[in-house]
């Protein structure tokens, strides 16, 4: 595994996860991650891109995305290892982030690093999204 600076052409090595299934719109995110330069990141293995961060830093705010491909499942440890990492760096933002209300496994992941839920919700595609904050 390696960590390497995003790059537009990532997005086409990028398989979606589950927990993406009904999020993921391809043509949206080739549009958004043009603005990405300098805060964004892709973790790769030897068969492409298994995971992306993106974020945007407003005012005191980090709004950070992360898309977990299937793969990534295969490499916990370095998961934890750069989730760690990420927070550090953010450590002088308030780290705000959404996942699937339905995502039990997300939803632990958040919990396990101190992530509060805001009581902010929205809905993309008919999908319960919850705001968490750290």
């Amino acid at each position: 595994m390696r960590l390497a600076p995003f790059d537009p052409t990532h997005i086409d090595q990028y398989t979606p996860g589950e927990w993406e299934a009904g999020l993921f719109d391809l043509d949206k995110l080739r549009r958004v991650s043009k603005t990405w330069s300098g805060n964004a990141v892709a973790a790769m293995d030897d068969e492409g891109v298994v995971a992306i961060a993106a974020w945007d830093l407003n005012g005191s705010v980090a709004k950070v995305g992360l898309m977990l491909s299937d793969r990534i499942k295969a490499h916990p440890i370095y998961l934890m290892k750069q989730t760690r990492e990420g927070i550090a760096l953010l450590r002088d933002y308030e780290i705000r982030v959404t996942c699937r209300s339905d995502y039990p496994t997300g939803l632990r992941w958040l919990d396990h690093f101190g992530f509060k839920p805001t009581g902010n919700t929205e809905q993309v595609n008919g999908i319960d999204l919850l705001e968490y904050a750290l």
